[in-house]
């Protein structure tokens, strides 16, 4: 279908950070043909989509989250998340069956499309479960199936401050042997919709040689890795005294940042960490909320833009509004600088955009609007008392936008998500499948 978006504020989030009011976005079938003021007389539109009073905005973008672990949502909102990660986590996870991970991934799809999210990169567990997921809603996504360098049947264990990590190079050759085929199975499937990588899960859970074979098979087979980088002061010590080596120094001697490269979090890093993230164009997600709440943790952003490291943003879990991710973005590192000046909007919804498009190597169809790229848009209403802003509409949807305000949600020209209710979907299902779910789940580990 041909359509026509007419009479709305067109905020491209392209490299110029174009604006056009009164604007119109012409969409032949699944790409964006025309972005501009007058569209071109020959386009007969099927559809006229009237966005009087509406932000027209790429889709945003999540460039970290685990979207099967909505199934624990609930139960780790004040714990100590150091000691129970090593203590609980993992074993929570190993009892997790496929059908576990497929209601908690479907139930965290209709989250992410309900507040503007149209692309995700997830790691996790069971990954097939998650691709059937985020296909069946209509997301975009990068999926790589998670690699320990343990076996969850046999799990880190934590004892006087120490944590045995168990590492089992047979149980991390047959995760590798999954997580290849899985790649290879699911690469460009739903469409192309969905695209894999290699997700080997930190540097202080798999060692240095298990790092070198994924960077190996990622270089051969051409696939992007993502992973935890330097998230818990454990991470650090643990790299360090097993290594001598800082996280980023590590990988850059396993060969892994000869890849694509995408690591989430990057809060104990160096500065000439810093420079060597640079050196080789790897790409940073800052998980700002869920940082902050793991103990108040504030990864070194200024450091990372003075280096000129590139930043997308993620949630991590439990929570998909990417909007109020990007706001506490801003609002925690102008305290950090000291400066209400610091991350003005436009540059913060970058990294929500087409900064997280780059970083997961789609840019040339995602992340912007602009003519020959998909059409993953998003509608916002900013006509709302609530959201009623004069001047620039970056910093309209940066600090009033919110999922109650999303109007309509297109993935290749689609329409996902019309008035906070998806078309692909039903949620009233998702949910009762996610409450029994994790009522079991509860049961099955024991928790009141």
């Amino acid at each position: 279908m041909n359509r026509a978006f007419v009479n709305g504020t067109v905020m491209t989030c392209d490299e110029a950070f174009n604006v056009h009011s009164n604007g119109t976005v012409c969409v032949d079938g699944s790409t964006i043909t025309y972005v501009g003021q007058t569209p071109p007389s020959e386009f007969a539109p099927d559809e006229i989509v009237d966005c009087s009073g509406w932000i027209l905005m790429p889709g945003i973008i999540n460039a970290h989250v685990h979207l099967g672990e909505h199934l624990f949502r609930g139960w780790m909102d004040e714990m100590e998340f150091e000691g129970l990660f090593y203590s609980t986590l993992f074993r929570w996870e190993g009892n997790l069956t496929p059908e576990d991970v497929l209601v908690g991934s479907l139930a965290a799809a209709v989250e992410c499309v309900k507040s503007g999210v149209t692309t995700v990169s997830d790691m996790y567990h069971h990954a097939d479960r998650i691709a059937e997921a985020v296909s069946e809603v209509g997301l975009r996504a990068m999926i790589g199936q998670k690699v320990l360098g343990f076996s969850l049947d046999a799990p880190p264990q934590l004892s006087g401050g120490e944590v045995d990590y168990r590492l089992d190079p047979i149980a991390f050759r047959k995760q590798m042997d999954v997580a290849l085929d899985f790649a290879e199975r699911w690469n460009g499937a739903a469409n192309g919709h969905i695209r894999t990588a290699l997700c080997p899960h930190a540097t202080n859970t798999l060692d240095a040689n298990m790092l070198a074979e994924v960077a190996r098979q990622s270089l051969g087979n051409d696939l992007p890795i993502h992973m935890h980088l330097a998230q818990m002061a454990s991470e650090q010590n643990t790299v360090r005294k097993r290594d001598g080596l800082g996280c980023v120094e590590l990988l850059e001697r396993c060969g892994v940042l000869e890849a694509r490269f995408l690591g989430a979090h990057g809060i104990f890093v160096s500065k000439d960490e810093l420079r060597l993230l640079t050196r080789h164009t790897a790409s940073i997600v800052h998980n700002p909320i869920a940082n902050a709440k793991d103990a108040g943790l504030i990864a070194p952003i200024n450091g990372y833009q003075q280096a000129g490291v590139r930043i997308a943003l993620g949630t991590d879990a439990f929570r998909m509004d990417l909007l109020e991710a990007a706001r506490f973005a801003a609002y925690i590192h102008r305290t950090v600088a000291e400066d209400g000046t610091a991350f003005p909007a436009r540059e913060v919804l970058h990294w929500a955009t087409l900064g997280g498009a780059e970083a997961l190597g789609w840019s040339d169809r995602i992340g912007s609007l602009e003519a020959g790229k998909a059409a993953d848009m998003i509608a916002v209403d900013a006509s709302r008392l609530e959201s009623l802003a004069n001047g620039d509409p970056h910093a309209c949807i940066l600090y009033y936008g919110s999922p109650q305000l999303i109007r309509r949600v297109y993935i290749d020209g689609r329409l996902i998500c019309r008035d906070g209710e998806l078309v692909t979907v039903r949620e009233q299902d998702v949910s009762r499948d996610l409450a029994a779910r994790q009522q079991a789940a509860k049961e099955r580990e024991g928790i009141s």
